[in-house]
């Protein structure tokens, strides 16, 4: 996975921290920071060692957890230009290819944009302090806009609530929340202080001495193209506490709003994707549905012929001899053009469909063929002749009756009662 490397250089401290994501908009990986005691040339060249050191070893620590560094941003403050200059030839002379030297005022704009997207108020300010300097920043978060303020002068409590109480009036938009971070001792301090003299909530992340090393960072990620330039920091005459410098950053918003712009297609994509799924898979079985109960309406009569067995069983049981020689197989050239339900004939064989039509189905008309007895004779008289029943258009026909068999035989007592046997 891509890291960033982020490096900060002042005359009281030096901070590393390697921040996760080709973006450095990720978790924090490694931080570490140490105090600079001496001064000078001597002093100079020990710093630069010692974090030339830290670098090699966060190196080497994210290449053992599968992190690469794509890229270290380098940033120092205004009073640290030999310790930055000694430190940018080490880490070239030791084989780094990839870093990038960053301004501090384009590290402390990343810095203060990325605590007043994680605060969430609408107006934040972020205050780096250091020993020998004080960035007051104004972020206002919908406009996209930072405005930016550098004292040299401070020394006191007294001094920093007056500065920031002139700060305070004269932006533009009015915070609603103060972030102090820096290399400054006894920040928590300072919380109960600022919070009783400006009226709004303080607030004091936890390793703040190394939030310039992660501006440094940031600031690498967004601007990769940045060059050094007229000797490295962004040098700013002192200034007194009234004084104020607004600043307008352009890459940044534009680089923000086009990670934005990424992920929500990314997301919108991925949420159409499954919304549009099921409404692809959803109309298929419709017309399956449709075409496979159309048939069943088709066919219901159809398959009435080929089941001549049923009647033929039930009149061998009956004294007459002539009942089975009933010449069935001429039916079905009658039954097949029933204009109720004309058989498909690539369907008529089904054998599935021996279910009985539905109850509205019309009977079919009665065949000319002489039909046997429907009822009994009385025990003592002889078996009745072969005729065609008085009142043919009152009987049902043939295919009725063998339904009305196969449904259970529940009209064979009926029958008797309606058609009279005829006189010997």
């Amino acid at each position: 996975m891509d890291a960033v490397l982020g490096l900060s250089v002042t005359p009281s401290a030096v901070g590393l921290v390697l921040v996760e994501g080709l973006d450095a908009d990720g978790a924090t990986i490694d931080g570490v920071g140490f105090d600079v005691n001496t001064r000078g040339s001597e002093g100079a060249l020990r710093t630069c060692e010692q974090a030339a050191a830290a670098v090699l070893r966060t190196e080497a620590g994210a290449a053992d957890r599968g992190h690469r560094v794509r890229s270290i941003g380098v940033t120092w403050s205004d009073d640290a230009d030999t310790e930055a200059s000694l430190l940018l030839k080490s880490l070239s002379d030791s084989g780094f290819d990839n870093i990038v030297p960053v301004r501090l005022s384009e590290a402390t704009d990343a810095l203060a944009r990325g605590i007043a997207e994680v605060t969430g108020y609408p107006t934040t300010a972020v205050c780096v302090i250091e020993p020998e300097q004080l960035i007051a920043m104004i972020v206002q978060t919908e406009q996209g806009a930072v405005q930016t303020a550098v004292n040299h002068t401070v020394v006191t409590e007294e001094d920093l609530i007056g500065w920031l109480s002139a700060v305070f009036a004269k932006a533009d938009w009015k915070p609603q929340a103060l972030v102090l971070v820096g290399s400054a001792e006894d920040l928590h301090g300072l919380r109960p202080v600022l919070e009783d003299a400006l009226s709004v909530p303080v607030y004091t992340p936890a390793e703040a001495q190394l939030a310039l090393a992660r501006g440094a960072a940031l600031a690498c990620a967004q601007n990769g193209d940045l060059s050094l330039g007229g000797g490295g920091g962004d040098v700013r005459p002192a200034s007194d506490a009234g004084r104020r410098a607004r600043r307008l950053v352009q890459t940044g918003p534009a680089a923000v709003l086009a990670a934005g712009l990424v992920t929500f297609v990314a997301s919108a994509s991925a949420a159409l994707a499954l919304q549009a799924a099921p409404e692809r898979t959803a109309p298929s079985p419709r017309p399956a549905d449709t075409s496979a109960q159309t048939p069943v309406a088709v066919r219901g009569p159809a398959p009435a012929p080929p089941l001549p067995a049923a009647p033929v069983g039930a009149a061998a049981q009956l004294p007459v001899p002539e009942a089975p020689a009933v010449p069935v197989p001429q039916a079905e050239p009658e039954v097949a053009p029933i204009p109720e339900a004309p058989p498909p004939p690539e369907l008529a064989p089904v054998p599935e469909a021996v279910t009985p039509p539905p109850e509205g189905a019309a009977a079919p008309p009665p065949l000319d063929v002489p039909q046997p007895p429907v009822g009994l004779a009385p025990p003592g008289a002889p078996a009745p002749e072969m005729m065609p029943p008085p009142v043919p258009e009152e009987r049902p026909g043939i295919l009725q009756r063998i339904r009305d068999r196969l449904s259970g035989g529940g009209d064979d007592q009926q029958q008797p009662a309606a058609v009279p046997p005829p006189p010997p």
